[in-house]
């Protein structure tokens, strides 16, 4: 299976997370849309149940992978990590330190450089070392992830359907909280066995830019523009994976440290209207980041849980992971 990492940027708000599902499901409509059911169900649904042609990654801000889950630095290991930044010691260093490590313990997202490096030997201790010496020992912070921080109050109007204009009586005027994330950039990473090329993947998420992501495309929302795709090479082997997709796990996968989400999809297309919009059924997720152990090295782990739609039958939500290989490391490193 071929690799690809989208570079996209914002040229809208966006008002729906690029979650993998979503994104997924998104690419479906338009493969639909430009080749016809038929190649959808032969070419991308056919054996998605036991061999999915077609998987995606969540949206990551440019340059970044989700911070893997695993727990905290233990005391011991804590105190040692203070005596190799701050040999000096002294009370003000201490109250330093403690504060640096609640700012590691909160990042959600982590440079490709940097888990690049960690990843041969990943535990609490090496992933909170690397982080405090781009805090402390380059001379500088962190590099933060740019992403949408500040919500703004946008004011809205509610349309009658029948007359197309706004109700007299009070016109139906409500408040939103919206995300600014105009100008952002984003990678998504696609993997695939359907022997698409570059130009086939900017296609498809061009056209997904064009016609708007998520939420509110209909009036402008989720639009972008797709900077660069090009081939990826993940790691290929490991110990462990990291989750880069919301996923169900499957049995090859165990001792895992993980958050979890709750979906409540939607249809989209000529489904979106109607009572068959939102029976989909909910499901619980893992979220990326998610770190387990492996004993087998596959393109893909997860599985599938079958139509999840009570009257269309063809209804697919990706629940496969993308995995970020890594060796997490034992006990003793810690």
């Amino acid at each position: 299976m071929k690799t690809f990492k989208v570079s996209i940027r914002l040229t809208s708000d966006l008002c729906t997370p690029f979650h993998s599902d979503t994104i997924f499901g998104h690419l479906c409509w338009i493969y639909r849309y430009q080749n016809g059911e038929g190649a959808l169900l032969n070419e991308i649904l056919g054996d998605y149940d036991t061999n999915p042609a077609v998987l995606v990654s969540d949206g990551f801000p440019s340059g970044f992978f989700p911070y893997p889950c695993l727990p905290p630095v233990r005391e011991e290991a804590g105190t040692s990590l203070f005596t190799e930044f701050f040999p000096e010691g002294s009370k003000e260093n201490f109250l330093r330190f403690l504060s640096l490590m609640k700012r590691v313990r909160k990042t959600k997202w982590i440079e490709e450089v940097e888990l690049k490096e960690i990843a041969e030997d990943l535990t609490p201790l090496n992933l909170a070392r690397a982080l405090l010496s781009s805090e402390i020992k380059k001379g500088g912070k962190v590099k933060p992830a740019k992403v949408p921080e500040n919500e703004t109050l946008v004011a809205h109007n509610t349309i009658n359907r029948l007359t197309g204009m706004v109700e007299k009586e009070g016109g139906g005027f409500f408040h939103t909280l919206e995300n600014r994330t105009r100008s952002l950039s984003f990678d998504i990473y696609v993997r695939t066995s359907l022997g698409w090329t570059e130009e086939d993947v900017g296609e498809l998420f061009s056209l997904m830019g064009r016609w708007g992501y998520g939420k509110d495309s209909s009036t402008g929302k989720g639009q972008f523009l797709v900077e660069g795709v090009a081939e990826y090479t993940f790691p290929n082997k490991g110990n462990a994976v990291i989750a880069l997709s919301h996923f169900i796990p499957d049995e090859s996968l165990y001792g895992g440290y993980y958050s979890i989400d709750t979906k409540y999809g939607k249809l989209g297309g000529p489904y979106s209207q109607g009572a068959v919009a939102f029976p989909k059924t909910p499901l619980v997720m893992l979220k990326p980041g998610a770190v387990f152990k492996t004993r087998e090295v596959k393109p893909l782990y997860g599985q599938s849980v079958g139509p999840i739609h009570p009257e269309l039958r063809n209804v697919r939500q990706q629940t496969y992971c993308l995995p970020y290989f890594i060796n997490l490391g034992g006990e003793e490193n810690e």
